[in-house]
């Protein structure tokens, strides 16, 4: 059992693992290994000459034999290796704490979140029912609270969940427009209604909305494109001028999706002068804040996103403007029992039980998963933790160095030319 290269016995390694007696025993040994390696990665991202690169490039051939890929062994291997695997994953990954990585939707996470990460592991809760997760069901509620009430929700009536990333929290809402709008579609499918349901986007509407015009049976060819300003903001005319053109015995205007936040020139849809036409014409109005969400959090922006009180569902991503980890996506509602309306009942009676009260913190019955990731304890921790007045100030300063950006290439219009006045972080 003594591996040559490590000199490691794997079969007492093994026992040690098995025994039950020692998880706290393993958990030391395991993060003694590999806390060196995260330290040194936390002290390269902030050291202030910048000497670490953003990513140690290498082809996807090089990797594959830099970590032998090219096969994965059947054979337990000592935790030296083990160790020294990690320590090549942290070295050839994208550095994303770095003060110079610079993707254009999220940044390296802030520390509360990514422990928190690590407590949730531990717990390993499955957040579908109160019997399996208590604390998470009630602390989703309690975050999903918070967050209605940023949107400006009657707290009495709205509802929503955690949802594992912005393209899911898009497909559930569009799941409710169609679901609460065609109710027979939940039983009798798509193609028994005889009518064409039809989506209203704009130009620059996130591509995930496509994929779940294509999963809910809808058809990209049915998304109708509403035409958009330079920002790429939906001019509302251009709307209710879509919906009338695309009229017809055997069509339907089911929602029009609009965007906060869109993912190039960062615009924010007209949401109070929209919401108007789409009522008129009884749509859903489903808005895309994965992005832009977090204007709410400030009473100097949020402007951008006035009238959003009054859409269906929102969508809101807090691990792009406020740094939580990969991944946190808050789908919510205006009105609970569109939530429930649009799932099935609970029908598996050894999951979901009666008996008492606490079955009304049950949460799976009201999304298309069961299986649940503990997305709420990273939100719930970090909201405690950095409070509401460091995610304000994250998002002014972010727009006020943008800004800053701006000014200094106006300064300079000798050399550069500014393309356009920024809107949001972009």
């Amino acid at each position: 059992g003594i591996n040559a290269e490590y000199g490691v016995d794997c079969h007492q390694q093994m026992s040690l693992i098995c025994s039950t007696k020692s998880l706290a025993t393993e958990f030391d040994l395991l993060l003694d290994s590999f806390l060196p390696t995260i330290r040194d990665y936390l002290t390269s991202c902030s050291d202030p000459e910048r000497k670490e690169k953003v990513i140690e490039y290498h082809s996807a051939k090089e990797l594959i034999d830099i970590f032998s890929f090219s096969s994965l062994s059947d054979e337990a291997k000592p935790l030296e290796y083990i160790k020294t695997h990690v320590e090549k994953i942290f070295r050839y990954s994208v550095k994303t704490k770095h003060p110079r990585f610079m993707n254009q939707l999220y940044v390296g996470s802030d520390l509360m979140g990514d422990l928190s990460e690590l407590l949730a592991a531990v717990l390993n809760c499955n957040v579908h029912t109160f019997n399996a997760a208590p604390v998470f069901c009630i602390m989703e509620k309690t975050i999903l609270k918070k967050f209605s009430d940023l949107v400006g929700y009657d707290l009495n009536l709205a509802d929503g969940i955690l949802c594992p990333g912005g393209s899911i929290s898009n497909l559930v809402g569009l799941l409710l427009a169609r679901n609460n709008l065609c109710p027979e579609v939940k039983e009798r499918g798509i193609l028994s209604t005889g009518i064409q349901g039809l989506f209203f986007v704009s130009e620059q509407a996130h591509y995930s909305i496509s994929k779940a015009a294509m999963i809910l049976g809808i058809g990209t060819n049915n998304m109708v494109p509403v035409k958009t300003n330079y920002y790429g903001e939906m001019i509302p005319e251009a709307l209710e001028e879509a919906i009338l053109l695309s009229n017809s015995p055997t069509t339907k205007p089911l929602a029009v999706i609009l965007t906060s936040g869109t993912t190039v020139m960062g615009g924010f849809d007209a949401i109070s002068d929209i919401i108007p036409i789409a009522k008129k014409y009884k749509m859903w109005v489903h808005v895309d804040a994965s992005w832009g969400g977090s204007v709410l959090l400030t009473e100097k922006y949020r402007h951008l996103m006035n009238g959003v009180s009054d859409a269906d569902s929102v969508v809101w991503n807090p691990h792009k403007g406020m740094g939580l980890p990969l991944q946190c996506s808050l789908l919510l509602v205006k009105d609970k029992s569109t939530l429930v309306n649009s799932n099935l009942e609970k029908t598996a009676d050894y999951l979901f039980h009666h008996d008492n009260d606490d079955s009304a913190f049950d949460i799976s019955h009201k999304t298309i998963m069961c299986g649940r990731h503990n997305d709420a304890l990273k939100l719930y921790l970090s909201w405690l933790y950095y409070g509401r007045q460091y995610y304000k100030n994250r998002v002014e300063e972010n727009i006020e160095k943008t800004l800053y950006i701006t000014n200094k290439i106006k300064a300079m219009k000798d050399i550069f030319k500014l393309v356009a006045e920024p809107k949001f972080f972009n």
